[in-house]
């Protein structure tokens, strides 16, 4: 029996841009709120004697779409198929046994999807309303210690619908969570991934309190033409800007001369979870070219001195410039 707490959120991969399709992928989603839509609407502004408010007849729709966020907690399993949608590329390849490694690359064109929200009354009855069309415009993972790690996506739709029926939620079994603490962060010489190896860097990051690995899409979402009933073509990424923010108690002068020097820096962000049949479940950030934009270090007489590290991804054109690891035991995306 379904109550007031019964909300839910699907996810499936479109096979045609905008055409929804049955959802198969629920997320253990930590915000209640569905994607907000835009009418266009447009009041009329003709002018009309003796009229002193504006008229009901002269308002009108004009566009469909809509936008929201989704953020779920980091887990070992099921995050796949979002993990995708934020890239646009994935593989997912056996390493032994039951474990696989999902790696997660930029494409130059995004996946849609369609995502259908289940949300229920005081009785306990459940409405759905289904989104077609939706791409994600900016992601970020990240968390303090103490916390468990976060993933917030934001996606901007095409189209909506109430008349979709429901589909009963289902969801993975086992898995762990991701928590902060258990996060590793490394610098200097970096070793790309590949199908079945994780990435590394060579010099432990030390003092690092939280972090926040943020990714713009910048995807176009303004493509509406004449013939398309209002409802926008696909929305295409333009250039990807991955940005790192660390908060670090201050230890040396390195990252301090690295922000002097404009030096490239490597990172490679590891978070852990349970034992598989090889390894541990791990979910890794691995971004080659890094620039720092800012962080000197600051203080007070009872405060250690920290810095707020900013740095921005960019293209060393050698590397991917920004790729996402999973160790899992989900056999596919």
């Amino acid at each position: 029996m379904s109550n007031f707490q019964d909300w839910s959120v699907g996810i499936g991969r479109e096979s045609t841009f905008g055409t929804p399709v049955t959802v198969n992928r629920w997320l253990e989603f930590t915000e209640t709120k569905m994607h907000e839509i835009d009418r266009g609407i447009k009041q009329g502004a003709g002018l009309r004697p003796g009229s002193r408010v504006a008229r009901s007849a002269r308002r009108v729709k004009t566009i469909r779409q809509a936008a929201g966020d989704i953020a779920v907690e980091c887990f070992s399993k099921g995050l796949g198929l979002l993990l995708e949608a934020c890239m646009g590329a994935a593989t997912s390849t056996v390493v032994s046994g039951s474990t696989y490694q999902q790696v997660h690359t930029f494409a130059d064109v995004l996946p849609s999807h369609t995502i259908q929200f289940g949300v229920p009354n005081a009785a306990g009855v459940i409405r759905p309303m289904t989104y077609s069309g939706c791409t994600v415009s900016s992601f970020e993972i990240g968390g303090a210690v103490g916390e468990i790690a976060t993933l917030k996506t934001s996606w901007d739709d095409r189209d909506w619908t109430t008349a979709t029926a429901y589909t009963q939620p289902s969801y993975p079994t086992g898995g762990n969570l991701f928590t902060v603490e258990s996060a590793t962060i490394y610098s200097g010489a970096y070793t790309a991934p590949t199908a079945t190896a994780l990435a590394s860097a060579a010099t432990p990051v030390a003092g690092v309190k939280d972090f926040k690995v943020s990714v713009a899409n910048s995807v176009l979402t303004d493509r509406f033409f004449m013939n398309s009933n209002g409802r926008k073509d696909r929305q295409l990424p333009g250039t990807r800007q991955p940005a790192v923010e660390l908060n670090v108690e201050y230890q040396d002068n390195s990252l301090w001369d690295a922000l002097e020097a404009d030096a490239e820096l490597a990172l490679v962000i590891s978070l852990i979870g349970g034992a598989l049949s090889t390894g541990y479940e791990t979910m890794q950030i691995a971004i080659p070219c890094l620039k720092l934009d800012g962080g000197l270090p600051e203080g007070g007489p009872d405060a250690i001195a920290s810095q707020a590290i900013k740095m921005v991804g960019l293209d060393n054109l050698t590397q991917s410039p920004l790729q996402i690891i999973t160790r899992t035991s989900d056999t596919a995306l």
